[in-house]
């Protein structure tokens, strides 16, 4: 009896570690190269994400670094800081692996 108890209680222990929610990869994140976080939060049942902090936030010139590379004219000026990256992705609780990089 004993064994099996412990072996159930393992069991649900492995199935709670595994299970992911919304608020598992809320927080703050560092991008691949380490220069800027982003900050994921929920947003009506869903993940939204943005830029809180660069490690250069300005260009050569001393002004704030925009997106110049998007191809969307209207947002080829927008601010990197506070930029609002991602929005709106649900989640869809596939079991994924997700890493958390800062407190």
């Amino acid at each position: 009896m004993k064994k099996m108890t412990t072996t159930l209680l393992f069991t649900f222990a492995g199935l709670l570690a595994f299970s992911q929610t919304n608020a598992d990869i809320v927080g703050q994140w560092y991008n691949a190269k380490k220069d800027a976080v982003i900050t994921l939060f929920e947003e009506n049942e869903t993940v939204s994400g943005k830029i809180t902090w660069m490690q250069f936030p300005n260009d050569d010139n001393g002004n704030l670094k925009k997106g110049p590379l998007n191809p969307d004219e209207k947002l080829k000026f927008r601010v990197r800081i506070d930029m609002l990256m991602m929005s709106s992705f649900p989640f869809t609780g596939r079991s994924s692996t997700w890493i958390r990089k800062l407190n």
